[in-house]
């Protein structure tokens, strides 16, 4: 008896000691230090139909007025304090170099209410309107920092990309530009964002080892839990906008050097020029995964490689401001 009571503690130990090896190596994924900052992010809220919506901002000190304005959207069963740390305060950092203002929105039951038809997120079961409460919080944001409207941008990530790209979609967009990592665009018979709407200019930032958004396009999953739609490939979608924008000129392509001999991801570039500018830019980042390509935090090895190839939030901020 003594015996089958020591190996059953046994087999406990080494099960124990299995789930906790495969936690750290496949989930954990520890969270960089906040810098020093000039500013300091503060939790507001604002009354968006019938709920009260909340959402972090942060204002670099001695903000001018007229300054931009940066709305980064978090991804699925995310916050935006989340999205803040998991993008390595990189938005906040470039706020206080380039003086601009952040907000980070929280997605209602952590989810956005994006175009895509068959969406199982609670706001789409309560019609909760996200693009009516990100106009409020541009609003919100003229009405107490002066923001300029006309330099009102977006980041998303994931679920955040896709609701990025229905701001993007919106007749009389409230954007004037989006930066999209891991999202496609829903197949026509799928989205209810209207399809013949021009866009301000669009980043795309594609992983082709993404296990939730296929870059070829295809049918999402969440990891083979959930079906979540099917969706153009990567560069299908960025064709799409270059369709809707009616750009003529070829695409341009380019290899990014490898930073890193330890990084076994590259990334090309191909980009679509209006006015010499680059418009409708996609970056795929082969072997990359359902990440953020950034230098300081490495996400969770369960969505794949994080590319240290490129430094996402700095390169969106240059679409934006540097074009």
């Amino acid at each position: 008896m003594k015996r089958m009571v020591g190996y059953t503690a046994g087999v406990f130990i080494a099960v124990g000691f299995l789930l906790l090896a495969a936690f750290s190596y496949f989930i954990y994924a520890p969270l960089p230090r906040q810098p020093q900052l000039s500013g300091r992010a503060t939790t507001k809220t604002l009354q968006a139909g019938a709920h009260v919506r909340s959402y972090l901002e942060y204002v670099p000190a001695n903000l001018p007025p007229d300054a931009p304005l940066l709305i980064v959207l978090h991804g699925r069963l995310m916050t935006g304090e989340m999205m803040r740390e998991m993008t390595g305060y990189e938005f906040d950092r470039a706020a206080d170099r380039e003086h601009f203002a952040v907000i980070y929105p929280n997605g209602y039951g952590r989810t956005w209410h994006d175009c895509r038809k068959d969406r199982i997120a609670q706001g789409a079961h309560e019609h909760v309107d996200d693009v009516a409460f990100v106009r409020m919080l541009i609003a919100a944001e003229h009405a107490s920092r002066d923001i300029n409207l006309r330099k009102v941008f977006a980041v998303g990530f994931s679920n955040g990309g896709h609701m990025a790209m229905d701001l993007a979609l919106e007749k009389n967009s409230p954007v004037a530009g989006v930066a999209i990592f891991a999202a496609g665009m829903p197949v026509r018979n799928e989205s209810t964002c209207p399809f013949d709407t021009p866009t301000p200019p669009v980043m795309l930032v594609e992983g082709t080892q993404d296990p939730i958004i296929p870059f070829n396009g295809g049918e999402a999953n969440l990891l083979g839990f959930e079906k979540i739609g099917n969706e153009l490939s990567a560069l299908a979608t960025a064709k799409a906008f270059v369709r809707r924008d009616d750009i003529r000129a070829p695409e341009t392509t380019t290899d990014l050097p490898h930073r890193d001999a330890d990084d076994p991801t590259s990334i090309q570039k191909l980009s679509w020029l209006r006015d010499g500018k680059p418009y409708v830019v996609l970056y795929k980042i082969l072997g990359g995964g359902h990440v953020i390509p950034e230098p300081d935090y490495r996400f969770p090895r369960l969505f794949g490689r994080t590319s240290r190839g490129m430094d996402g939030p700095a390169q969106a901020v240059a679409f934006f401001l540097h074009r």
